[in-house]
C-alpha cells in the first residue's frame, strides 16, 4: 500500500468511526459495490487497451489515468461534493448514492437554502492574475465576513485606515460579491464591496469584514446567523463555497475525482466536526483553495459555528470559531462612526490591532 492509499484509508476508517450510521451503510452499500465497479474496470483495461493500439488513433493523446479504488469511491460517497443549482444543492450523488446524507440534506433545505442565499464569490477587478480569490457570506445585512488572507488580495492596511490596492494598468482594484455564479447559469447576482471595516492583523485569527452595497433593484438575502452554541465533535455541519482546481494538491487526479472536474462554481459539501476549542473549529468537510472564507454550516440550526480558512487535504480543515467572528463584528460595529475617513472615494475604517486568537495556513 503506497502512501495515498494508507492516508485514503485512514481518511475512510476515520469518517466511519464518527458517523456510526454513515459507516454502517458505507460497509453494507458502498464499500462491495466500490470493489466490484473497480475490480470489473481492472479486468477491462487490458481489453480496452488493446483495442485502442488496434484501432485507435496513433496520434491521439493518452487519456489521463483515473484514480479508481474502493476507498475513493466510498470517500466520495461520504463526503460527497453538490452542485448548487437555482440556490438549492442538487441532490445527485455520483457511483453510488448515500441515503443517509440525502436524507440529512433534505431535512435541512431550508437552513441550507438561507445560507446558500447569503453566500457569494468574491471578485475583483484590475488585479494582476485573479477574477476571484474566494468566499465570503453575509453575517450581518450588508457586512460580508471572509478570511484575511482574501481580503489582503484587494485591500490593505495604511496608517490607520483601509486602502484598496493599485492594480493593473494604473487602476485601484475594485471588489464585488456575486451570490449566483453556479454551475450552468449564466446570469450574476452582484454587489459591490464599498467599504473594508476590518482586516485582521496577522497575528489574529483569520479574518476580514467587508460592507456591501445596496445595488438597484437587487435585494440582498437575509444573514447566516452566528451560532451561540460552541460546536462539539460529530455535529453535522456543511461548507458553502466556490473550490478551485488547486495546483498545490499533488493528488491531482483524487482530487478531480472527488469535486468532479466542476470547479470556480458555488458547491455544498456535508461533514461533521471533528474537534473544536476557543482557538479554531476543526471539520471533515471536502474543500479546495476556494472554500477561503466559505461559512461551515449547523445543519440543525442553519447557523454558522465557523469561518473555514485552512485545510491539509485528506487530514482536517480549519475554521474560525464563530464566536470570534461574532467578537470581533461587535467590535467593528460598536466602533463605527467614531473616526471613519473617506479613502478614494470609498469609506474606510480605521485599522485595529486585535490580540491572537488562532493561527493556521492558508488555503
Amino acid at each position: 500500500m503506497n502512501d495515498l492509499e494508507q492516508r485514503l484509508a485512514t481518511a475512510v476508517a476515520a469518517m466511519e468511526q464518527r458517523d456510526p450510521k454513515l459507516g454502517q451503510e458505507l460497509k453494507d452499500k458502498v464499500r462491495p459495490e466500490a470493489t466490484e465497479r473497480v475490480t470489473r474496470d481492472a479486468e477491462e483495461r487490458p481489453r480496452r487497451r488493446m483495442a485502442e493500439r488496434v484501432g485507435g488513433d496513433s496520434e491521439a493523446p493518452p487519456q489521463r489515468r483515473r484514480l479508481r479504488t474502493p476507498e475513493t469511491i466510498v470517500l466520495r460517497t461520504g463526503r460527497p461534493v453538490l452542485t448548487v443549482r437555482n440556490d438549492s444543492p442538487e441532490l445527485l450523488f455520483r457511483d453510488t448514492e448515500s441515503e443517509v446524507w440525502r436524507e440529512r440534506l433534505q431535512k435541512a433545505t431550508d437552513q441550507i437554502h438561507r445560507a446558500v442565499l447569503a453566500s457569494g464569490r468574491v471578485e475583483v477587478e484590475h488585479h494582476p492574475t485573479f477574477n476571484w480569490i474566494g468566499t465570503g457570506w453575509l453575517v450581518r445585512a450588508d457586512v460580508i465576513v471572509t478570511n484575511r488572507h482574501v481580503a489582503k488580495e484587494f485591500a490593505r492596511r495604511q496608517g490607520t485606515q483601509f486602502r484598496f490596492r493599485p492594480g493593473t494598468l494604473g487602476r485601484t482594484m475594485r471588489a464585488s460579491m456575486d451570490f449566483l455564479e453556479e454551475f450552468g447559469r449564466a446570469d450574476e447576482r452582484t454587489f459591490q464591496i464599498k467599504q473594508v471595516l476590518h482586516i485582521e492583523g496577522d497575528s489574529g485569527p483569520d479574518l476580514a469584514l467587508l460592507r456591501v452595497e445596496q445595488s438597484g433593484a437587487l435585494r440582498l438575502a437575509a444573514p447566516i446567523g452566528l451560532s451561540p452554541h460552541a460546536p462539539i465533535a460529530g455535529q453535522q455541519v456543511a461548507t458553502i463555497g466556490y473550490p478551485a482546481r488547486d495546483s498545490r494538491i499533488p493528488e491531482m487526479d483524487l482530487m478531480e475525482e472527488i469535486f468532479g472536474d466542476v470547479f470556480d462554481k458555488k458547491r455544498l459539501a456535508p461533514g461533521q466536526v471533528i474537534r473544536a476549542t476557543k482557538r479554531d473549529v476543526q471539520h471533515d468537510c471536502s474543500t479546495l483553495g476556494g472554500n477561503s472564507g466559505s461559512t461551515v454550516l449547523d445543519l440543525e440550526s442553519g447557523d454558522a459555528v465557523g469561518l473555514h480558512f485552512a485545510g491539509r487535504f485528506l487530514e482536517a480543515n480549519f475554521a474560525v470559531p464563530a464566536a470570534v467572528v461574532e467578537q470581533r463584528l461587535n467590535e467593528v460595529l460598536n466602533s463605527e462612526g467614531r473616526s471613519t475617513v473617506t479613502v478614494g472615494g470609498i469609506a474606510s475604517q480605521p485599522a485595529q490591532v486585535m490580540p491572537a486568537t488562532t493561527a493556521g495556513g492558508r488555503r
